[in-house]
């Protein structure tokens, strides 16, 4: 492993090498070195060329695959979720880089272009699942490794929302020269669509904001330490999801939220997930500033209209008081709720409650609202 960054690709990409670090994979005690040498692999200063002939001999998704039994040990399941970081980010920007002129190239009948945005897609359709199956991992440090993944997919959407108009007619005008010249599948291909893989995306993020049953916010405890960053983590992913396909974030803490408000009272859910779906409503705020119209008000007014602010876990009270701050232009808008709010703030909810960080933050929040309201 230490050896592959500086030596010759051939000594590291030939058939006995591969072979035998196929077979150290199937192996408890070996599976995370190999898998330090595929990534060692993977990570090789080639042109993008290269990588994408070497990935796809790799067949690294596929053998991600039979690793499902020897998972429960954490190193080994980090190693894998950094594999499938650095070959699906280094896929990402290959596409993002090719893309316009894939479309061009297909345009003019260019069958090598065909075949690596074929062999593009291909690998990224595969990298998909693998990411998803590692964000939803229970260990965080594994979570972890492939937020970065996660980030640059959602990148990717960004960029293909704001060419949309002009690919979409690209994409017509290639099918049908396909369709008149006759080469049908041999130069068509279907592109990668990030938009498509972010409905998943977030319904494993709002997974992945839950505390682990066992949390109690120890500030002493390092491994508490680790999980409370890794949630902070993925609550950048959901503001990052926010900027980019706002109306699904929406439509999530709509279906979320709203369900679990028409289903009963919020104060009988388990703390992690009220909290988890507070923070939907709480971050959708830093990823869009218009949230006036629509779903979000009424959703907002109900929310006011729960018992939220009498949950049993702290976080959740605390978290709610931080909703009504941060949205406070539409709750003036709504005299019932401000007076809601305002008596359970001031009350055993509140100022009043016996632990000592609601009441210290339920005592700032009530001067910022205050000083907001007028």
């Amino acid at each position: 492993q230490r050896y592959i960054g500086w030596i010759d690709a051939a000594h590291v990409t030939s058939e006995a090498f591969l072979a035998l670090v196929y077979e150290c994979l199937g192996r408890q005690n070996m599976a995370e070195a190999a898998l330090g040498c595929i990534l060692e692999v993977v990570n090789k200063g080639m042109d993008e060329g290269s990588r994408l002939e070497l990935l796809a001999r790799l067949r690294v998704f596929a053998l991600l695959e039979g690793l499902r039994g020897l998972e429960e040990d954490a190193d080994v399941a980090e190693a894998a979720a950094e594999v499938v970081c650095a070959a699906g980010t280094h896929l990402l920007v290959a596409w993002d880089a090719t893309e316009p002129g894939l479309l061009a190239g297909l345009l003019a009948g260019d069958e090598a272009q065909s075949a690596a945005a074929a062999a593009t897609v291909g690998l990224l359709n595969e990298a998909m699942p693998q990411l998803f199956r590692y964000m939803s991992h229970r260990h965080v440090d594994v979570a972890s490794t492939v937020l970065p993944l996660a980030k640059r997919l959602l990148d990717t959407a960004s960029r293909q929302a704001e060419e949309d108009t002009r690919l979409e007619a690209a994409r017509a005008q290639r099918e049908n020269i396909s369709a008149r010249d006759g080469t049908g599948a041999a130069v068509s291909v279907a592109p990668f669509l990030a938009a498509a893989h972010l409905p998943q995306l977030l319904a494993t993020v709002l997974e992945q904001m839950q505390y682990s049953e066992d949390f109690d916010f120890a500030d002493s405890d390092e491994e508490e330490a680790d999980e409370e960053c890794h949630r902070r983590a993925v609550r950048k992913v959901f503001v990052q999801c926010v900027r980019v396909v706002p109306g699904l974030c929406l439509d999530l803490a709509c279906s979320a939220l709203g369900g679990a408000l028409r289903s009963g009272p919020l104060s009988a859910l388990p703390f992690q997930r009220a909290e988890a779906l507070l923070r939907l409503v709480y971050h959708f705020g830093e990823g869009r500033s218009d949230y006036s119209e629509g779903p979000f008000p009424a959703l907002l007014a109900a929310l006011h209209r729960s018992d939220a602010a009498s949950h049993p876990h702290w976080s959740v009270a605390t978290l709610y008081f931080e909703v009504a701050d941060r949205y406070w232009k539409l709750l003036r808008k709504d005299l019932e709720a401000v007076g809601l709010v305002l008596e359970r703030m001031c009350s055993g909810c509140g100022l009043t409650n016996p632990h000592p960080t609601l009441r210290a933050r339920t005592c700032f929040l009530l001067k910022s609202l205050t000083k907001h309201l007028g």
